[in-house]
Formats: C-alpha cells, structure tokens, sequence
C-alpha cells in the first residue's frame, strides 16, 4: 500500500520512514509542496493527513521513533547542525549532539543510546569517519568504530534485543557490505565484527527483522540509482536473498516491533538529458523516455552524440546517437555492473568511459566509436572520468590510489601512470592547445599550466560535473541560484575574465553530464526534473 502521494518539487518527494512501535504512524521527511525544505511529519497509517513537527530554519531529515514511542530522533543540517529529538505531539526540539552525522540512526532497545554514522570525505581533513553511540542523557558520545579513510561505516541499525549492532562498510560510495558488531553489557564492542555480505553493492538502510534472526536492507549494484529491497541472515550463513515484491528503486526499510509492517522509500530519479538552445525553452533530447540517461558528450565533429543510459535494464551501458537524439545504438554490453561518462577521442575514432567492476571498483576503458571490444586502460585504485589530451596521445583519469582523489594521465596505448595534481581533483580537460589542464574540484575550476604545474582560481560556485571548455571559454552550471530547483547556465569568458548568465535551468544536476556542440548553437546537460519520491508498506510482512 502506499503510504503517501505527496508531490515534492524538482528536488522534494519523501523519504527516510520510521514506523512507531505499534506500528500505527509513520514518521518521515517531506521537503513540501515547493520542494525546497525537508521537515519531520507525522501521520497515521490509512489517514491522507500528515502533522508537520519541525519548522526550522534548516533541513530536517532522518526520523528514528524510540522504542517507548514518546520521541522521535532526526538530523538537522545547517545553521544547528547535530542530532535532535522531540515527542511526535509537537513541542520543544532537544540538542543531543553537534554530529554531523549522515543516513538513519537507530534507537538501542532500552533507549539510552542512538547509533549515528559520521561519515568525512577524505578530502577534507582534519576530521574523522566513524560509528558512534549518542547517550540520550545529553552526555559526550562515544566512538565505537574508525574505519581508515576513504573508508566509511553507515545506516548503523541496533538489533531487537540490543546485542549487535549492524552497518554498512564501505571502501567508496558504491562498494559496501553489511557488517554485524556484537555488543557486550555495557554496549562496546566485543570481539571482530563479523562480515554479513559479500555483494560489494552501495547500501541505503539497514532494518532487523522482529526475531532478530534476519536484516532487511536497501541496496544497488549500480551508480544509476537502481537499489532494491534484500534479505540476509543475520549470521551471514546464507547468501542475500532479493525481496522483489517491494520492487524496483526502492530503499530504506522500516520495521515496527508489533505487528507485520515494513515501510521503505520508492525513488525514481528520472534522469534525462535536456537540449538548450539560446531563446528557447530546454526539450528532451531523447524524446519521452522513463529510463535514467546522462552523461551526454557532443563528438568533435558534432554529428552524434554519446551518453550512458539503462534504458535496457538495471545496468548503464554506453550508446551512440546522432545529433538530433534519432537513431540510439548501444556500444557496450555486460562489461561491468554499470558503464559511464563517455568522452570522445579528438580524432572522434574511439571513446573513453568508466566500467564498475563486479567488486564496486571503477577503472577508465576505451572502445571503438562502432563498437567492438572494450580495452582496460588503468588499474590501481579506484578511477574513472576518463578525458583525452588534445592529441589523443593521452588519458586523463581520477584516481584514489593515493587515498584521496587525485588526476593521473597514463599513454593511450598502455604505459605507466603519472600522477598530476597532489592537492585532489575529480577530473580532468585539456585544452584545445594541450597548455593548460581545466580542473573541476569541489565547485571550484582551477586552471594548470602544463609546462610549469602553476594553477590559477578562475571560477568559485560552479557544480563541478557540470563543466565544459571550450576554446574561447567555459560552460557551466553554477552550484547555486535563486532557489532549490533552478541553477544558472552560465559561460565564462577568457577575454573578459568575466561570466554572464545564459538562462536558468530547472531540476537538481548530480550526474557528469554538460555538452557544447562545435557551434555553440546546442547544449547537452543531465538534470532531473521530475522526482518521483513517496513512501510505500508491504502489511503481513514474513
């Protein structure tokens, strides 16, 4: 049954759902009718009505219901970061810690504690990932796991009889496993924990099931988005089992102690390339499709277009299609879990894209523009967004061998790497002289001299993936506009040293994806702007 059917904006929709103890309500973050803020709601089960708890100045997400029912837990961002709570009747908001955590928390059986996650990106030092326990009594929390970066935990989940504790470890963003901590009396860590899954998927929500015997949790084997419900022994003495009646793109379980309820999100992003030319208004560049597409790259004579798409199942694969969108034709087929961000070699014979590997690992392939057989080009370290230099002589690759994201090069025809940027980056594009190195980092494009290594600031605000040189300047999508669901097109010009909008685009930009076409009359770009998003319960759940 559905739970609800409220509409979200461009970036909204529901998420995260906690069922009460008994069952009877669910707790959840809506961002609203505009779609622009999350809060805490509470409804009833069978009722249309929801009662909005939070109104704060900052988002509120990731409800947890304790286990006496009288407080319900969640995360706000900034301004007052940290983890709060307060009774689903409404009232006074409680501070019980400046976490910044990230995912669910989890109550533990007897209510004395919550398990957060804190998750740092290795690229920002100074702070550390970890599990940790929040004491409810307003205490210092405790730290009960460091995994070593670019390592993370996440989606900590307490059993039923608060003897173990279960989590998420994960290498990357797309390579974890499910992982069971026992606790002893005074809930530390006894002994090693044990290692529940060997699927190396992303996981988003962790739940035990009543008996304490069996985990429900929300995981994908691909970076599309394309996350199911799975069933495992808690033991890890049996292989995962999918629970296919939830369906597809679904996440984030919720069990209630009483009764047969389990509540998750549904997601559908809808990622869809968009086609702007100047005075008009953006269109399908694929025509109507439900399928995720992104990642458009123009080739060098403006003919066709590749991108990576799963119109074909689970999996992204790269395709091929002439300019106007007609014509699709899928180059790679089953080479990894998912095959992304194509980029044409100058000579616009052969394309460079990212495979994910069955183990959650990325590596840069080329194939021929016609098709063929892929050819691996790196390995060591997980890497991906392939670009070429400006002869074709060499690829450019994002690398975390190192332990942070950093841009290395190696020959087209094979060779030994060499590592170019040591202050990080995620990727990299030559320009049309092959003299400088334009480096999206962080919402930041810096610009290196190749001959000298010196790197100058050009552009602040400016989502990273979203980012195209071309020889009189560069195109792309700044980070930030007049509201949650529109951004800038902008284009930066070298001459002037100075930006001008070109117009604004609706819908949230998360995937690589940003085109000019060779005579600057057409661009590309990946954007979702319809997010289908609400809650969903299966009743007499076994």
């Amino acid at each position: 049954m559905r739970l609800t059917s409220y509409s979200g904006g461009v970036i909204g929709g529901v998420c995260c759902p906690s069922l009460s103890p008994d069952g009877k309500q669910v707790a959840f973050a809506w961002a609203g009718e505009n779609g622009d803020h999350f809060d805490i709601y509470v409804k009833i089960v069978g009722e249309a009505n929801a009662v909005r708890l939070t109104n704060g100045p900052a988002p509120a997400t990731n409800p947890a219901w304790s286990p006496d029912g009288k407080r319900i837990a969640f995360r706000r961002g900034a301004p007052g970061n940290g983890i709060w709570t307060m009774s689903p009747l409404g009232g006074a908001e409680q501070k019980l810690a400046d976490l910044n955590s990230t995912g669910q928390m989890s109550w533990s059986p007897d209510g004395k504690w919550l398990a957060v996650a804190l998750y740092i990106n290795n690229e920002y030092p100074g702070e550390e990932s970890g599990l940790f326990l929040v004491p409810v009594d307003g205490s210092e929390p405790r730290r009960i796991a460091s995994p070593k970066p670019p390592a993370y935990h996440s989606n900590p989940s307490f059993s039923p009889d608060g003897r173990f504790l279960a989590y998420g470890a994960c290498s990357n963003s797309y390579t974890c496993d499910l992982f069971v901590q026992e606790l002893d009396s005074s809930d530390s860590p006894r002994g090693s924990p044990r290692r529940i899954t060997h699927q190396g998927f992303y996981i988003a929500g962790i739940a035990w099931d009543r008996d304490g015997l069996s985990l429900i949790y929300g995981a994908g084997e691909t970076w599309a988005g394309h996350s199911r419900l799975w069933r495992v022994d808690g033991h890890g003495k049996r292989e995962p089992k999918r629970y296919d009646l939830a369906g597809l793109f679904v996440n984030q379980p919720s069990i209630a102690a009483v009764g047969d309820r389990l509540a998750f999100t549904e997601r559908f992003p809808d990622v869809q390339i968009w086609s702007y030319q100047a005075g008009e208004s953006p269109k399908p560049f694929l025509g109507s499709s439900a399928s995720d597409n992104h990642a458009p790259q123009f080739s060098p004579d403006g003919r066709k277009v590749a991108f990576s798409s799963a119109r074909t199942g689970d999996r992204t694969e790269i395709w091929v299609a002439n300019a106007d969108g007609s014509q699709p034709v899928q180059l790679t087929s089953g080479l990894g879990r998912a095959q992304d961000d194509p980029r044409w070699s100058p000579d616009g014979r052969l394309i460079a894209f990212d495979s994910q590997d069955e183990n959650g690992h990325n590596s840069p392939y080329v194939i021929d523009a016609g098709g063929g057989r892929p050819r691996r080009i790196s390995t060591g370290g997980d890497a991906g967004v392939a670009t070429w230099s400006h002869d074709g002589k060499w690829i450019y690759f994002m690398s975390r061998r190192t332990g942070r994201a950093e841009i290395w090069r190696i020959p087209n025809e094979g060779g030994q790497a060499q590592q170019i940027t040591h202050n990080g980056g995620y990727q990299a594009i030559e320009s049309r002289d092959g003299k400088t190195l334009y480096i999206p980092y962080q919402n930041t494009v810096f610009a290196r001299q190749l001959a000298d290594g010196s790197e100058q600031r050009l552009l602040d605000s400016a989502i990273e993936k979203l980012v195209c040189p071309v020889e009189n300047g560069i195109y792309y999508i700044g980070s930030t506009g007049p509201d949650a669901g529109r951004r800038p097109l902008k284009f930066y010009d070298f001459a002037t040293r100075s930006s001008r909008l070109l117009t604004y685009l609706e819908g949230t930009f998360q995937s690589w994806g940003l085109t000019v076409s060779p005579d600057h009359k057409t661009i590309l770009y990946s954007g979702v702007v319809h997010l289908v998003n609400d809650l969903m319960m299966i009743e007499n759940f076994r």
